[in-house]
């Protein structure tokens, strides 16, 4: 449902989109348009940025023409009106103030494709995977292998950043301080993701091919958590020391991560590390143990095991939420607790006491317009 949004900050203005054919969209962030009237304002943004382009080659022709001048502020005119259509088609497309200021902060999209054959001739948005994106707005479009669908995947990540000062009127929050309460958190955030990725891109699939699509998750995680964890600088960890997570339980994870993390962001790194070593190391024991069987009982096995330690873990951190907030007399009648793992401008992962008729579960942000 459209809404009305009085004008906070502008993103940057950004001005390589085309409408050509995107070739190669590994790693890039999608968003995928369904209504015409968000599909127009898109269009009309398309359509600006190629006069922008037009009319700057012309500038860049004619050196030293007195028409510059004029030319100048045409350019002007079309930026400005570009950033007006990206505000509108926020407008129209967000379902919530949170999901408007996500998109706002990432920026107007880097390809925008009006007849998107990939996906049924639907108008797409697509930008470029840079660290903020990753954070920002974590859904990337991976490339499936061996499923024989031809279809890539998109694939979400967990932790998306939060601009503390957008959150509504009547907010409470509740840093959490406790390092193990934070990291069990993120073990179930985590899982979430994992679980939420095998429903969405496993619908309509055979068993063999969903269960290519779970090598391929279990992959693509692996080598997102191998960059992020080589990124992590020794300071993060509290002994001044890079350790990797080590062969260990699920169960004693958040343990694990609360006494090695020193930071929000290092925590996130390794409770992300932890989870994926266990879903690879869940799919390696299914093939093993079941050898004489096929991917039929190894999805079965897999995702019932999954589900379980999701189920747990969402015990577990029911449980630590009716605890801190009791401890603080905060009431929940009428109100939403939204768990933020990345606030923005600070790293303290946090619960967010919400007013319920305008918070927005986290789900919501993860799966909307995907």
């Amino acid at each position: 449902m459209a809404m009305t949004q009085k004008k906070t900050k502008e993103a940057p203005s950004k001005r390589p989109a085309t409408s050509s054919r995107v070739k190669d969209r590994r790693g890039l962030n999608i968003h995928t348009v369904s209504q015409p009237t968000e599909a127009w304002h898109l269009a009309r943004l398309n359509a600006l940025r190629e006069i922008t382009e037009g009319l700057n080659k012309a500038i860049a022709a004619s050196v030293k023409d007195p028409s510059n001048t004029t030319l100048e502020k045409l350019v002007n005119w079309a930026e400005s009106e570009s950033q007006q259509a990206w505000v509108s088609f926020l407008d129209a497309s967000c379902e919530n103030k949170f999901e408007h200021d996500c998109f706002l902060e990432l920026g107007q999209p880097d390809f925008i494709e009006l007849d998107d054959e990939d996906r049924g001739g639907v108008v797409t948005a697509m930008w470029k995977a840079t660290g903020k994106q990753n954070d920002q707005w974590g859904i990337f479009e991976v490339l499936a292998e061996r499923d024989r669908t031809n279809q890539p995947m998109l694939m979400a990540t967990p932790f998306r950043a939060v601009q503390i000062d957008a959150l509504p009127e009547g907010k409470v929050l509740l840093p959490l301080h406790d390092r193990q309460i934070s990291a069990t958190f993120m073990i179930h955030e985590a899982l979430d993701t994992v679980f939420f990725n095998i429903k969405k891109h496993g619908e309509g699939l055979h068993a063999d091919q969903l269960w290519q699509r779970m090598v391929r998750q279990a992959g693509w995680y692996s080598e997102l958590v191998q960059k992020t964890v080589r990124a992590l600088p020794a300071d993060e960890y509290l002994s001044w020391t890079k350790e990797e997570v080590q062969e260990l339980e699920l169960k004693d994870a958040a343990r694990w991560i609360a006494e090695k993390a020193a930071t929000g962001r290092a925590q996130r790194v390794l409770a992300l590390e932890a989870v994926t070593r266990y879903f690879a190391g869940l799919i390696a024991r299914c093939e093993k143990d079941m050898s004489d069987v096929g991917e039929p009982e190894w999805l079965e096995a897999a995702v019932t095991e999954l589900y379980d330690a999701l189920t747990g873990a969402a015990k577990a951190c029911d449980g630590y939420e009716k605890a801190l907030l009791a401890w603080e007399n905060i009431s929940t009648v009428d109100k939403t607790v939204m768990r933020i793992f990345q606030p923005i401008p600070d790293d303290v992962p946090m619960l967010a006491i919400l007013p319920a008729q305008t918070a927005a579960e986290p789900a919501q942000l993860r799966t909307s317009n995907h």
